[in-house]
C-alpha cells in the first residue's frame, strides 16, 4: 500500500496528452461549432462523458461538443472525467469537480485519490482519510497510510499497526496487525509476529495466523505454506488440499496446478489428484485445455487428463481464438482444439492470432496470414508483432514503424523499437530513449526516458503512463 503523500513528488504532468479508461475519440466539435478565442484542445485529446479538456494561457477546463465552456478554464491541472467527476488542482491544492462544474470535494487537500466504492482518499498535512461523493469527511484524516475501500471496508494504519474501518469511519477490525491486505471474497490477509492468516469482516480469524505465507481466496480456497510445504484451506480454516506440495498455483476453472519433486499435475477442490504429477511443465487451464511438456515434447490434455493433442511437438503455445501455434523439426503451424493441423507446419516462425491475423516468417521475412492460411500482407519485414487496435509494429531496413490490416504504412519506419498499441498509445524508442506516440504517429510523451512500461492498470495510477528517468519511476499525468 502506498501513501498518497508519496505521489506528488513522483507525478510529472504532461499537459500535451490525455489518457482515458474509456473509448478514445478525436476532439471534433459538432458541425458548425468552434472553440472560443485562444482556447485549444490538448494535443492528445478525447471526449469523455461528453466533455473534452481544453487549455488557455496555462489554465485547464472542459468544453462540450458545441465548443461551450462547461467547466471554467481556471485550474492548473485536471484529470480526464471518470463517472462524471474530475480531480482538479488550483494554487497547489486538490479537489473534485463534477461535469456541471460544481465543486463536490472542496479544493483544499494536498492530494485526492479517485473515487472507489463512493469514497476517495484525501491527504492534508501528511495525514490521510476519506471523503464521500458529497465531499463530507467520513473517515477522519488521522491515518499515516490507507488503501482504497474494498468490499465496504478500508485498511488503515496508525503507529505502525493496521486495521479496518467502515464507511462511517468506525474501526471494525482493531488496528493491531503488522500488515493487512484488502478484502477479497469476504476475507483479508493479516500478519502478526511474522505469521499469516485470514480474517472475516467482523475481525474473526477464519484461517489461523500460523502460516508462513497465504494468498487471497480464489474459488473459495486459499493457498497456504507451512514448514516449506503448500496446500489449500477453505473458509472454515480446514485443510482440504494437504500441505505436501513444493509449489501451488491458485485455483482456476475448479483446478489448481501443483508441483512435487519437480513434476506438475492438477488437483480438484476436494484435494484429489485429477491429472497425475508426471509433467515437467504445465500451464493453467485455457478454454478447458492445459499445455504440458514431458521429455521435451509438448501437447495438450483436458480436464480428465486425457491427451487431446499428443506430446509430439518441440514447442507449443496456448490457444488463442481456437488455434494454437506448434512447431516440429524447425517448422511452425497451427492446430485446433481437436489436435488437427489446420495451417501446415511450413513456416520458420509463427505468432498467435490477434484480431484474426497472425505474423509468420518464411525465408527470413515476416508477413501475415488469415485463419485460412491466405497471405494478406506479403513477406517483406524483418520482424513483426501482433495486431492491436488495427495496427501492428513491423521492422524494415533496421527501423520500426506501423502498418494497418491492408499493409499500408500508417506510421513511418523511424524507430529503433516499437511496442503494440494499448488505449490509443504505443511505446517507441529512438536513440536509446523511450516515449509514446498516438495512432497518427504524433509524439504525445517526448522520447527522453530511459524505459517505459505502458499504462498502469489499476489503483491511483490507473491509465497513467509509466516511464523511468535516471533511476526514478514517473507516472505521467494527463
Amino acid at each position: 500500500m502506498l501513501k498518497i503523500k508519496k505521489l506528488v513528488a513522483m507525478l510529472v504532468v504532461a499537459l500535451s496528452m490525455a489518457i482515458s479508461s474509456q473509448v478514445m475519440a478525436a476532439c471534433e466539435l459538432d458541425s458548425g461549432y468552434q472553440l472560443p478565442d485562444k482556447v485549444e484542445f490538448t494535443s492528445y485529446c478525447n471526449f469523455t462523458d461528453g466533455l473534452a479538456r481544453v487549455e488557455k494561457e496555462g489554465k485547464v477546463g472542459f468544453v462540450n461538443k458545441q465548443g461551450e465552456v462547461v467547466i471554467p478554464l481556471e485550474y492548473d491541472l485536471a484529470f480526464p472525467l471518470v463517472a462524471g467527476l474530475t480531480r482538479v488542482q488550483k494554487a497547489g491544492k486538490w479537489g473534485v469537480v463534477d461535469k456541471r462544474a460544481k465543486v463536490v470535494v472542496s479544493i483544499e487537500y494536498d492530494n485526492v485519490d479517485a473515487f472507489s466504492e463512493g469514497m476517495a482518499i484525501v491527504e492534508k498535512d501528511g495525514q490521510l482519510g476519506f471523503v464521500n461523493e458529497q465531499g463530507e469527511v467520513v473517515v477522519a484524516i488521522q491515518y499515516h497510510d490507507v488503501s482504497a475501500f474494498s468490499e465496504g471496508l478500508a485498511n488503515v494504519a496508525k503507529a505502525g499497526r493496521w486495521g479496518f474501518v467502515n464507511k462511517k469511519g468506525e474501526v471494525v477490525v482493531p488496528i493491531e496487525y503488522n500488515w493487512v491486505s484488502p478484502f477479497v471474497e469476504g476475507c483479508a490477509q493479516v500478519m502478526k509476529d511474522l505469521k499469516w492468516g485470514l480474517i472475516d469482516k467482523q475481525g474473526k480469524v477464519v484461517v489461523p495466523i500460523e502460516y508462513d505465507k497465504v494468498s487471497d481466496f480464489s474459488e473459495g480456497l486459499v493457498a497456504v505454506k507451512k514448514n516449506g510445504k503448500y496446500g489449500f484451506v477453505n473458509k472454515q480454516g480446514e485443510e482440504v488440499v494437504p500441505l505436501e506440495y513444493d509449489w501451488v498455483y491458485d485455483f482456476s476453472e475448479n483446478f489448481a496446478n501443483v508441483q512435487k519433486d519437480q513434476k506438475n499435475g492438477f488437483v480438484n477442490q476436494q484435494g484429489e489428484v485429477v491429472i497425475p504429477l508426471e509433467y515437467d511443465f504445465a500451464s493453467s487451464f485455457t478454454d478447458g485445455l492445459i499445455r504440458v511438456r514431458r521429455h521435451r515434447k509438448y501437447g495438450f490434455v483436458n480436464e480428465q487428463g486425457e491427451k487431446v493433442v499428443p506430446l509430439e511437438y518441440d514447442a507449443a503455445y496456448n490457444f488463442s481464438a481456437g488455434l494454437a501455434v506448434v512447431s516440429k523439426a524447425g517448422k511452425a503451424g497451427f492446430i485446433n482444439k481437436q489436435g488437427k493441423i489446420v495451417i501446415p507446419l511450413e513456416y520458420d516462425k509463427a505468432r498467435s492470432f490477434s484480431e484474426d491475423m497472425a505474423a509468420v516468417r518464411k525465408n527470413r521475412k515476416y508477413g501475415f496470414i488469415d485463419r485460412h492460411n491466405n497471405i494478406v500482407i506479403p513477406f517483406e519485414y524483418d520482424d513483426a508483432g501482433d495486431f492491436s487496435e488495427g495496427l501492428v509494429a513491423v521492422k524494415k531496413d533496421n527501423k520500426y514503424g506501423f502498418i494497418n490490416k491492408q499493409g499500408q504504412v500508417v506510421i513511418p519506419f523511424e524507430y529503433d523499437k516499437a511496442r503494440s498499441f494499448a488505449k490509443g498509445l504505443a511505446i517507441v524508442r529512438k536513440n536509446d530513449k523511450y516515449g509514446y506516440i498516438d495512432e497518427q504517429g504524433k509524439i504525445v510523451i517526448p522520447l527522453e526516458y530511459d524505459e517505459a512500461w505502458g499504462l498502469s492498470q489499476s489503483g491511483y495510477y490507473k491509465d497513467l503512463a509509466i516511464v523511468e528517468k535516471e533511476g526514478e519511476k514517473i507516472y505521467m499525468l494527463p
